[in-house]
């Protein structure tokens, strides 16, 4: 017949193994929810030592020789003093869950839970709670009940406190961690009065399966929630970039541009077509990048700002001059980045009455990124310095960047005579 102790060591050792395969999973599988990762593992790992560790003093208990009194003692050591500290972490796992909810912050309750645990951590290590005799037995000591007072009063203050969040948590979610704060409490009451089948450990495997599955359903919550801010990041950056590109195409330019084309016909045949190629591949390039939701390399993204920029020049002739220049190809931009900026420099300054402007446009790769450099000098004009920041074309700008390549944007100088703008992109990212 299956002894009592056989049991408990048989649980226990299940329990470990699948304390194992949730830390494993937490590792594998968790990375859409790093807020929790560590804590998942660290409450994984208590459990593990706690329950391996019953198992151990279980299997060497009553047994003579060095060996047996070393994991016997160790076994017994680690089992008390890995429950307090798993009731520590899992304290910090509530509260972190409910402070994500945007319930009230928990942190002295934390902090008070976790001095308490390494208090009776040293009561354990002094010998307050248990003795090992000279048969190397287990024997409870005089103070062993307040060993499961702290275990009841924390887990009774935990489950008051995930009550009165309840509101905060979907309702699967709220039966799992009600369960989980409960179950300790109600398994330490019998263990108090009933010596034999140990209550707190089965119960400790039964919730280590409860907080996995519900770990895993809470994973899926924010996969889902990530997916649906997702959605609308990305129609709220599509309705920005048409925003984008329709303000850029301004019907003075696009006249001006056919004026002149119009007027080098007869004189100029040959100018003319090319200015229509650029006008063409100006226009083709704005309507297609509405479709577009991935990055383009950079050397037609470049392509089309040098378009604009001759475009420019016909329209305001000896008025601007550029310089374009880059010292690698291998990476890719989200579409009309640079030109947005461009031309938002550009047209800035025409709105300002400036004399003249000179746009140079710079790529390059650095050791652990790519950097685009934008600077317009401008001269005359009448605007005055500020700081571009809120300046809606960067904005986009500095939002599809992030979106689409993790890159950040930076304005270096906004100033009437000088803008410069730094994009960098990460080279990983590509």
């Amino acid at each position: 017949m299956l002894s009592v102790r056989t049991l408990n060591i048989s649980i226990e050792l299940w329990g470990s193994v699948f304390c194992l395969v949730c830390i494993i999973s937490s590792l594998l599988f968790s990375r859409n929810e790093p807020r929790y990762r560590g804590l998942l593992i660290e409450m994984f790992s208590m459990a593990f030592l706690s329950l391996t560790g019953d198992a151990v003093a279980g299997i060497f208990r009553g047994k003579e020789g060095q060996l047996a009194w070393t994991a016997t003692h160790i076994g017994n050591f680690a089992t008390f003093a890995a429950g307090y500290l798993l009731l520590a972490a899992v304290t910090q796992y509530l509260r972190e869950r409910i402070d994500e909810a945007g319930g009230p912050n928990y942190v002295a309750w934390c902090n008070a839970v976790s001095v308490g645990a390494a208090a009776m951590c040293l009561c354990t290590l002094l010998g307050l709670f248990y003795i090992i005799d000279e048969n190397n037995l287990y024997q409870r000591s005089d103070w062993y009940w307040l060993s499961q007072v702290f275990l009841m009063a924390c887990s009774l203050a935990n489950a008051i406190i995930v009550l009165r969040n309840r509101n905060r948590f979907v309702h699967s979610s709220l039966i799992c961690l009600q369960f989980y704060t409960l179950a300790p409490l109600i398994a330490s009451g019998f263990q108090t009065f009933i010596y034999g089948f140990n209550f707190t450990q089965f119960v400790e495997v039964v919730g280590i399966i409860v907080l996995f599955i519900e770990m895993q359903m809470h994973s899926s919550e924010i996969l889902v929630k990530q997916t649906e801010e997702l959605a609308h990041s990305r129609v709220a950056l599509s309705e920005r970039r048409m925003s984008a590109i329709v303000s850029q195409m301004q019907p003075n330019m696009m006249f001006d541009t056919l004026d002149a084309v119009s007027a080098m016909c007869d004189d100029n045949p040959a100018k003319a077509k090319r200015i229509l190629v650029d006008f063409s591949q100006y226009l083709r390039t704005n309507l297609q990048a509405l479709q577009l939701v991935t990055p383009i390399p950079i050397v037609d993204e470049l392509s089309q700002v040098r378009s604009y920029l001759r475009l420019v020049d016909v329209s305001h002739k000896n008025w601007l001059s550029h310089q374009i220049n880059h010292s690698t190809a291998d990476f890719a931009v989200p579409p009309l980045s640079i030109q947005t900026i461009v031309e938002n420099t550009v047209n800035r300054a025409l709105d300002d009455h400036a004399t003249k402007c000179t746009v140079t446009v710079s790529a390059g790769a650095a050791q652990y990124e790519y950097w685009i450099s934008i600077v317009a000098s401008i001269e005359g004009g009448d605007a005055e310095d500020n700081d571009g920041q809120r300046d809606p074309a960067i904005e986009n700008v500095r939002t599809q960047l992030a979106a689409m390549c993790n890159g950040t944007l930076r304005v270096a100088s906004w100033t009437a005579s000088n803008r410069t703008v730094l994009l960098h992109l990460p080279r990983a990212a590509q």
